[in-house]
């Protein structure tokens, strides 16, 4: 059985509980950028960035597949899959130390994750009627429109004593075949 929707009540609640989140951790913000020692050594290094390139391959995965079958379950992966790949970029680059391993990162972020994320976010963002293909130029490509042929009239003619309509009827339309 669905869930039934947040009540506008709820939703504003719970909508000013997470602006305030976001709030106090601008404070946060500073005290990590001001304690944090230049340095520390991750035991488990290796395991984190597969666990997070495996997350990606996941959301990229479930993106594709969903985006293809016009499944709308896809938005949300999506969505997920720009974040995730936005925070591979970033910390790709600012773990990476300077010469060619900082270059690596910077090439990767700029030809692979960052390029996706955007088609990520941008599968995620499209309004749900939204029936334009995706792709570089998914503003200036349309499908073209289906053709239509007018309906005959009624029997009766619907006509007054005039010999016109009394009102006017909207023609029926109904795809060429």
């Amino acid at each position: 059985m669905p869930q039934p929707a947040l009540r506008l009540p709820r939703r504003r609640t719970v909508g000013l509980a997470l602006a305030a989140c976001g709030a106090a951790l601008v404070p946060w913000l500073a005290c990590l950028a001001t304690g944090l020692p230049a340095t520390y050594p991750a035991v488990r290094w290796p395991l984190a960035w597969a666990g997070l390139d495996a997350l990606e391959a996941a959301g990229l995965l479930t993106t594709g597949l969903l985006t293809a079958r016009h499944d709308p379950r896809h938005r949300p992966a999506a969505a997920a899959t720009a974040a995730l790949l936005v925070a591979d970029a970033w910390f790709d680059t600012v773990t990476a130390v300077p010469g060619a391993d900082f270059a690596s990162a910077l090439a990767m972020a700029v030809a692979l994750e960052l390029p996706l994320a955007t088609v990520c976010a941008a599968l995620a963002a499209r309004a749900p009627g939204d029936t334009r293909p995706s792709g570089p130029a998914g503003d200036a490509v349309r499908r073209p429109a289906r053709r239509t042929q007018e309906a005959p009239p009624p029997h009766g003619g619907g006509t007054g004593a005039s010999g016109t309509s009394e009102r006017p009827q909207q023609p029926i339309r109904r795809p060429a075949r």
